[in-house]
């Protein structure tokens, strides 16, 4: 939970474009796993979720998400 909205914005963001990055793609910032998803899927896409997570824990504690997005925000 991030009570100022501003900074939840610029997580958010910066978590989608860590999963991009992964070859992850959201849907509305959701995941839609289905039964064509095989356990190896699935194994990647938790490494990749993982990764982008330690980028957005990283960004935190540095304070440095402007200068990790990549991405223009809107």
């Amino acid at each position: 939970h991030e009570p100022d909205p501003g900074v939840a914005r610029l997580k958010r963001t910066l978590y989608v474009q860590e999963l991009l990055k992964e070859g992850l793609v959201t849907a509305y910032e959701m995941m839609l796993p289905s039964y064509a998803h095989d356990g190896a899927v699935l194994a990647r896409t938790l490494e990749g979720m993982r990764a982008a997570l330690k980028v957005v824990a990283s960004a935190e504690r540095d304070g440095t998400y402007h200068r990790l997005i990549e991405i223009p925000l809107l």
